[in-house]
């Protein structure tokens, strides 16, 4: 029996898909055969047999509406980017402050919502560099932990392990 895919279109009529003639097709292996027969979308009908798909497509829009949406994506993608150019912003911020005062880095971090920075490495990975600065271990490792998990980079990842690994400094801070 050959194997035939077919569709019908709104009166019931059956058409091949790949626009072959049915007598133009090749007999299938057997053990083809029976693997599509104890299939639940496979369907004998006469000579051949149909396969149907539950796989659904997406909807078919026109141009103006592929256009509309297209730029509703670009708007988000927009805001977003200003979003992450923000927070960037902020943690470089931190990290200067930091530097000059010490302390007050962190309180700057601190005032970013916790909910913009989960899954934003730069953040966890400054976090824990000035916590270790601060003598703040505990806090630094977990900060260190954080941004170990969220690198996908293997040679930032050995840095950032490297430095969780390292001590606070002797006199638990180094901003004395």
């Amino acid at each position: 029996m050959s194997r035939v895919h077919r569709h019908h279109d709104a009166d019931r009529r059956w058409h091949d898909l790949d626009g072959w003639a049915d007598h133009t097709r090749r007999e299938e292996a057997p053990c083809e055969e029976q693997r599509e027969e104890n299939s639940p979308t496979t369907q004998s009908k006469g000579e051949g047999v149909m396969t149907t798909s539950k796989t659904e497509h997406p909807r078919v829009v026109s141009h103006s509406e592929w256009l509309a949406a297209r730029q509703e994506l670009l708007t988000q993608e927009k805001a977003l980017t200003r979003q992450r150019d923000a927070l960037s912003a902020r943690v470089g911020r931190a990290a200067t402050l930091a530097e000059a005062s010490g302390p007050a880095g962190v309180a700057l971090l601190d005032d970013i919502t916790p909910e913009s920075v989960q899954t934003y490495q730069p953040y966890w990975a400054v976090r824990a560099h000035l916590l270790q600065r601060l003598g703040r271990r505990t806090e630094a490792l977990d900060a260190f932990d954080r941004a170990i998990s969220l690198t996908e980079d293997s040679a930032i990842r050995q840095f950032l392990l490297r430095r969780r690994g390292q001590r606070a400094y002797a006199h638990g801070s180094c901003y004395a």
